[in-house]
């Protein structure tokens, strides 16, 4: 005989099915507890998203619902259950596509027991589908949460990776949920919007109350008044500069500050605040209690109620005695700076023209006096070896070296006359610059002079040098000057080297002539390019003391400067600075 095992069975299944109904039915009402205590949004939707998971037995679900900020912008948040916010993070919110649009619009709950089998999975770009690292979804249960006015507060989703887990009474137990978390969400907000009105309350009051105790501590005087004209308030500020207390001009017009032969300004001020505009800073004169006038800033300003309507006008009143008088005391000192720049400009004027005239008469005289002196020089010179050629065999050996003597001062002489003329000549030429091949110059120069061929010294040239603006002539003779004297003042049994090169310096050319020679120590550099002056005896190295005065002259001349770098022993480089060449 075979066992009876039917009614066992069914009373098994049964029970089972009561149990899980008890659960779900416990922790509905546990959810709802806490619902009605909950007052802070995030906690309601994160509490309503677990238990929809529990009671759908999904593996995971969210809750993305709209909330407003305070300036009323609308944004999306969304709790997560059963999954880590990390694996949601790195795509986009649900959008109204066929799946998520008619829960976000409200429509009602949707079962699918299989998404990869409907309909209308799969046609909505970018992805097509689910994208790539989504958890897998076969079963898909959502129910939309609409607010009792019926705005869709949001949407509860849910999805297991296998299909057809979500039921009948899994899609009730939801939406009784979503019903539930609807009326906590509203009253969630209810709540927010209430503790924003207390916020707005609290600040207006405690704006007003910050706003009394300014108006209250200002220096300057506030007043309120009516549009007929009358005091209804009157500030610390208008006490001390009008002199009246609150009591004696409360209630009374405000012509009572105003001189009679001003008072047809308050009707113009009146009329302009009747027709809504503000007055800017207009200055008047006002009248204190004791009858004396005080110069006045006025700004006024329309006063509305709560309507719009314009009630009356809130003036603010500056003194402004004392920068009246500041004002007409800086009037008075710059027309007194002004007549002193005029006599200082005038002064200034007169002493350069005649600084100008002393400059003129002393180049002149200058220049006639070394073009003069060459005349005797030569005849000096010339008698000289007349007398040395002729006569030199009748005379001893003292006698030939002072006549020896006499024709090197004199060709001393005629190179100093010769320097001199040349430096007055760059004070007084009107020069034009041009482009000029630095190159081409330097060579010019090198094949010119005996002393700079080969034979006597090294010349190295960097090329390409840069080219440079220039008074070619002047220039020349300035570089021709730097030369000379690189390969003049060397240390016995040296041979002169001398390195030639340019740099650019911004919009400036620099050309360097380094020799190898003995050098300047760095307490004599600053006096080099004076005139006369020689830092070595004639005996050692002869020279007048003017080359390089003349090179500094050219270089100034050409609005370009001169330099020299040396340690005093290995050598010197000299540099002059000019205009680059575009």
């Amino acid at each position: 005989m075979e066992p009876e095992l039917t009614q066992p069975d069914v009373t098994t299944t049964v029970e089972e099915e009561l149990r899980r109904r008890t659960r779900t039915l416990e922790l509905l009402n546990r959810v709802s507890n806490t619902l009605v205590a909950e007052l802070e949004l995030e906690k309601i939707v994160q509490a309503v998203t677990d238990a929809g998971r529990e009671i759908s037995g999904a593996a995971f679900g969210a809750f993305f619902y709209n909330v407003k900020s305070e300036q009323g912008e609308a944004y999306t948040l969304y709790t997560l259950s059963g999954a880590p916010r990390e694996a949601f993070a790195k795509f986009p919110m649900p959008r109204n596509t066929a799946l998520f649009g008619p829960t976000f619009r409200g429509e009602g709950l949707l079962r699918i027991g299989d998404v990869l089998q409907d309909p209308r999975y799969g046609h909505s770009a970018p992805y097509h589908g689910m994208p790539a690292g989504h958890l897998p979804v076969r079963s898909y249960l959502a129910a939309p949460v609409v607010s009792r006015s019926g705005e869709v507060l949001g949407g509860l989703f849910y999805g297991h990776p296998s299909p057809n887990v979500f039921t009948a009474e899994s899609e009730g137990s939801l939406r009784a949920l979503a019903a539930q978390a609807a009326i906590a969400i509203d009253n969630a907000n209810l709540y927010s919007a209430l503790q924003r009105d207390v916020a707005e309350q609290t600040r207006g009051r405690d704006a007003a109350q910050r706003l009394a105790a300014i108006v209250e501590s200002s220096d300057d005087a506030i007043i309120s008044k009516n549009l007929d004209g009358i005091i209804q308030s009157w500030n610390q500020g208008a006490e001390r500069i009008f002199g009246y207390t609150p009591e004696e001009v409360i209630g009374k017009s405000i012509l009572i500050i105003i001189p009679p032969e001003r008072q047809q300004e308050e009707t113009l001020i009146l009329g302009r605040v009747r027709s809504g505009q503000r007055v800017d800073h207009f200055d008047t004169v006002r009248r204190r209690k004791d009858g004396t006038l005080l110069d006045i800033s006025l700004t006024v300003s329309p006063v509305r109620n709560a309507d719009g309507k314009i009630i009356g006008a809130s003036k603010i009143a500056r003194d402004v005695t004392e920068r009246k008088l500041a004002d007409k005391k800086l009037r008075e000192l710059k027309d007194h700076l002004a007549r002193m720049n005029t006599e200082l400009e005038n002064r200034v004027e007169e002493r350069t023209a005649s600084l100008r005239e002393a400059m003129s008469q002393l180049e002149e005289f200058s220049y006639s006096v070394s073009h003069d002196l060459r005349a005797p020089v030569r005849a000096m010179q010339a008698y000289a070896r007349a007398l040395q050629e002729d006569y030199g065999d009748r005379l001893d050996e003292d006698g030939r070296g002072f006549l020896r003597r006499i024709i090197e001062g004199g060709a001393r002489m005629d190179r100093l006359i010769r320097d001199v003329l040349t430096y007055s000549r760059l004070t007084q030429a009107d020069i034009q610059l041009t482009a000029v091949d630095l190159d081409e110059l330097v060579e010019e120069i090198v094949r010119d002079y005996p002393e700079l061929q080969p034979s006597h010294a090294e010349i190295v040239t960097n090329r390409p040098l840069l080219r440079a603006m220039a008074h070619e002539p002047s220039l020349g003779q300035a570089v021709a000057n730097l030369l000379r004297n690189a390969v003049k003042f060397v240390a016995p049994g040296v041979f002169p080297k001398v390195l030639i090169r340019t740099e650019a310096i911004g919009n400036q050319v620099r050309l360097w002539v380094e020799d190898n020679g003995i050098g300047i120590k760095p307490e004599h550099q600053k006096r080099v390019f004076g005139m006369f002056e020689r830092l070595h005896p004639d005996k050692q190295y002869e020279g007048t003391g003017i080359g390089l005065a003349i090179v500094r002259k050219v270089a100034e001349r050409m609005r370009g400067r001169v330099g020299l770098e040396s340690d005093g022993v290995t050598g010197s480089k000299f540099w002059i600075e000019l205009p680059a060449a575009s």
